[in-house]
């Protein structure tokens, strides 16, 4: 097995996660690490090994790496994605693709003229326990979706240990940009379709915005899909602990996603169905970009930059629901 050596651009945050199942991995070298803060990027290497840099282009140009994985914040994608592009280094870019549909425009045009090996870390895409639950009623008619997302990162404590930038709409798209987009993003999964409606409400009653707040901290999210499918998703920061749910229903089935314990339940044609992951979440999608690097094989790719910018757009229209108050027609 050939050694497949990697470094990673932006060693804060979710980095951690894949760093760790990087080093489990076998053939897997941990090569480079890039990062502006000296003190992130010493504990990392203290904890993952590697050679550090404060820049990424000496980084690519130093190092003969195989693959690179962009964990930067949502508005540092351009120039990273350019310089793998150039060097011909296939790159595993973290959600969101981008801040802004602009911009990721650019880098989808970039990815699709280069013939870029790429893809786009929509988690639940890759999960064990999701796979064949979705295989398991493919085929059969969705009547509808209910789903929530609930985490404590309003409170007080949470927004000590939180990067500021999760706050900022602008810098990291808010509590609908980076985080409602994994549950909009797994249901067009799915379904296989998009949304042609969109009905959206948001509130602060919690923690109201101010200086270095600009996020809603609760949105409801109400979908059409073009194929008449509903969904329902309500997403808050105000909540004591994490809790993520998906339930699907339709016809003869229903199916319980589990999203924050890495299991499935429900009935099949009223037999018992259940679907488990014992593996840490992101470890399917690592691993699917490391055979990517391996074999070239673009069908390891769930999430391209193109379907991703779909997901980004969906995210906005949602924003601009809660912003204006009105449906939005897509």
């Amino acid at each position: 097995m050939s050694l497949v050596r990697i470094g990673v651009i932006g060693v804060g945050g979710i980095s951690g996660v894949h760093l760790e199942n990087l080093r489990q991995m076998e053939g897997v070298e941990i090569a480079a690490l890039c990062d502006l803060s000296e003190r992130v990027l010493s504990n990392r290497i203290e904890a993952f090994g590697g050679r550090g840099y404060a820049d990424f282009h000496e980084m690519l140009e130093k190092e003969d790496l195989q693959g690179v994985l962009l964990c930067t914040p949502p508005k540092v994608r351009l120039e990273p994605i350019r310089a793998c592009v150039d060097k011909r280094i296939p790159v595993f870019v973290e959600k969101p693709p981008s801040v802004t549909l602009e911009e990721g425009e650019e880098i989808r045009a970039l990815l699709a003229e280069s013939d870029h090996p790429h893809m786009v870390g929509f988690v639940f895409r890759w999960a064990e326990f999701v796979r064949p639950a979705l295989e398991a009623i493919a085929g059969r008619q969705v009547y509808g979706i209910r789903s929530h997302y609930f985490a404590d990162m309003m409170f007080p404590e949470a927004r000590e240990r939180c990067s500021p930038i999760y706050y900022d709409k602008s810098l990291s798209g808010g509590l609908i940009g980076d985080q409602a987009l994994h549950i909009l993003d797994l249901i067009r999964h799915a379904t296989g379709a998009e949304a042609r409606r969109i009905s959206a409400f948001g509130n602060n009653l919690m923690c109201p915005k101010g200086p270095g707040i600009n996020t809603e901290e609760t949105v409801a999210i109400q979908l059409e899909l073009e194929t008449g499918v509903v969904a329902s998703h309500l997403h808050t920061w105000a909540f004591p602990r994490w809790e993520i749910e998906m339930t699907l229903f339709g016809d003869n089935f229903d199916l319980t996603l589990h999203l924050s314990e890495n299991r499935a339940e429900g009935q099949i044609d009223g037999k018992k169905a259940v679907f488990a992951q014992e593996s840490q979440l992101h470890y399917p999608e690592m691993e699917a970009f490391i055979e990517l690097v391996r074999t070239g094989d673009r069908a390891l790719a769930r999430s391209d930059y193109t379907d991703s910018l779909k997901t980004l757009a969906l995210t906005q229209a949602v924003d601009r629901s809660v912003v204006t108050g009105e449906m939005v027609n897509l």
